[in-house]
């Protein structure tokens, strides 16, 4: 059986073996390891891919693209995922844990009990606050982390590149919640791809954060292949919400179905 917190934290330990010298780390505790990603560091192209493949723990492929924006060319993030429901719920998908935002599969293990066995783990952890060592080592109180596991804490900024990178490529992430959600069974879900473009960085906070939303609302493209009904397919579709244009592939019928669009005006209108 598939472990993402495994896979994650392998990647992790090979990623600490190259970091360049636009990430840094910091033994915040003796058991936890903090690595700047983007809040004093500058981070860059490639720390936000080798982020994103860790997050993925390896059940794909991650890239960057080229997306055209009326008179703007822009980049984008395109995550092709092998197994999207596992990678999706386990680990991309994001919660808010004492006003932070936290991502990675160690989020299960931040409550008080649990059924795994770990002995260390990964998160993501977005912080715009200036006391980050002091709020980060409290979002592992009252959690079942002992002293005694190692736990890595990868962390950025929400006005850097790496956090744009991060939230660009939630776009997949976010429409397969919505379809287990909406009725879709995991087996059903065979392969993903998502593609996202990552507006400009702003140094103001609120605005990062309304680009990275609009860049998911109004310019994301995902693909989902799945294995079902076309009216099932149809149904869960024209319910769903999240990214600006969404196509499902039916392999047991051989039909695509397409909704929404990417609008190119609302995004210009943001830079």
């Amino acid at each position: 059986m598939l472990d993402m917190n495994k896979l994650s934290v392998r990647l992790l330990k090979e990623f600490l073996k190259t970091v360049g010298p636009d990430v840094s780390r910091t033994q915040m505790a003796p058991n936890i390891t903090l690595i700047d990603m983007g809040i004093k560091e500058k981070g860059s192209w490639e720390t936000g891919k080798r982020l994103l493949e860790i997050l993925l723990g390896g059940l794909g492929l991650i890239n960057y693209g080229h997306f055209a924006c009326n008179s703007y060319n822009l980049p984008s993030v395109d995550i092709y995922s092998d197994k999207p429901v596992f990678a999706s719920l386990n680990s991309l998908l994001p919660r808010e844990k004492n006003k932070l935002l936290v991502a990675g599969p160690g989020q299960k293990f931040l409550g008080p009990t649990t059924t795994d066995e770990v002995h260390e783990t990964v998160f993501y952890v977005e912080y715009d606050g200036y006391e980050y060592q002091k709020d980060i080592a409290e979002i592992f109180q009252n959690s079942i982390l002992s002293p005694l596991e190692k736990i890595f804490v990868l962390t950025a900024s929400p006005t850097c590149l790496v956090s744009s990178a991060y939230h660009s490529s939630l776009s997949l992430a976010l429409t397969i919640k919505a379809m287990v959600d909406c009725g879709f069974v995991h087996d059903e879900i065979m392969w993903a791809w998502g593609s996202c473009p990552i507006l400009p960085f702003v140094d103001d906070i609120s605005k990062a954060k309304e680009r990275q939303n609009a860049a998911v609302l109004y310019g994301a493209n995902v693909n989902v292949w799945v294995r079902s009904q076309d009216e099932k397919v149809t149904e869960i579709l024209n319910g769903l919400e999240g990214a600006a244009r969404v196509s499902f592939h039916n392999l047991a019928s051989g039909k695509t179905f397409t909704k929404g669009k990417i609008d190119h005006e609302r995004l210009s209108c943001l830079f």
